[in-house]
């Protein structure tokens, strides 16, 4: 955590189509739900999908919160599983902080594919195969969100609920809501120090 463990800083990323975006605005609407202080922003290169795409959140001290690109992190978000080949995603991460990744690999294989990296944590959850089993397509944002709940424990899985019941219409609410909870349940998290 940032400032003396006065804000927490998110870095999730992705490609175009994955809901990049979603992920970071469900994360802090659940923050917001649960009465802290919140903000999300995404940074947009080429407007297309498939793309690399990163948002990025703030939960904490608003007097600690900027607008800026987030380059310290104390959580890296991965939605998709190949871009830690191509992207730098863990440039900046601090010092025993955590990975969530959507991948089908185990803990072990995961890790050794992101390159061992110095972190506290790895949590694991297949939300592709989850959102396509659900939801019929491969948007894995609101089972990455449940999942950073579960790790960070920072929001309640409730609060996640409650802003995809915002963010979503007619059946892809109650499709979503599922989603995110076979994510929560189905995330695996391991301490790497």
């Amino acid at each position: 955590m940032y400032k003396e463990n006065l804000l927490t800083e998110i870095r999730i990323h992705g490609r175009g189509g994955q809901g990049v975006v979603a992920c970071g605005e469900l994360i802090a609407l659940a923050a917001h739900f649960d009465n802290k202080f919140c903000r999300a922003f995404p940074l947009y290169g080429a407007q297309r999908r498939g793309a690399p795409l990163t948002s990025f959140v703030s939960i904490g001290d608003e007097k600690y919160s900027t607008r800026s690109q987030i380059l310290s992190p104390d959580y890296v978000i991965i939605l998709d599983i190949f871009l830690p080949r191509s992207v730098n995603v863990l440039n900046g991460l601090r010092e025993g902080g955590t990975i969530v990744y959507n991948t089908n690999m185990n803990i072990e294989e995961a890790y050794d594919f992101l390159g061992k990296p110095k972190i506290g944590r790895l949590a694991v959850v297949d939300a592709s195969k989850i959102a396509v089993n659900i939801i019929g397509k491969p948007i894995p944002s609101t089972v990455m969100a449940a999942s950073f709940a579960k790790v960070s424990e920072l929001i309640k899985l409730d609060s996640i609920f409650e802003s995809i019941r915002r963010r979503f219409t007619g059946l892809l609410v109650e499709k979503n809501i599922l989603a995110a909870k076979i994510g929560y349940d189905n995330t695996i998290v391991k301490r790497m120090v």
